[in-house]
């Protein structure tokens, strides 16, 4: 017999621990955005979400291509700084 400590997992399972972290990492994520402001919420949505691109974009937003790419930094800079503690 061996330890549950040392037993292994069938192939393409994760440790219990690990599937916790990486769901309250998706929970925290999660409520970042929905605390971004609503053009960079939008912003993350099309492109992440939507598969747009940064012109396809700007012309839903009625802005520059330039202008989706400073929005898409600033909610990255947001989201970082919100979800710092999972680095």
């Amino acid at each position: 017999m061996t330890q549950l400590d040392e037993a292994e997992l069938p192939p393409g399972q994760d440790e219990p621990d690990e599937q916790f972290a990486e769901q309250s990492k998706r929970e925290a994520l999660v409520e970042a955005i929905a605390l971004l402001p609503e053009k960079e919420g939008l912003m993350l949505s099309l492109y992440y979400s939507e598969g747009l691109n940064l012109k396809e974009i700007g012309l839903v937003l009625g802005v520059s291509e330039s202008r989706v790419s400073q929005i898409h930094g600033q909610a990255v800079a947001r989201l970082k700084s919100k979800l710092v503690a999972w680095r």
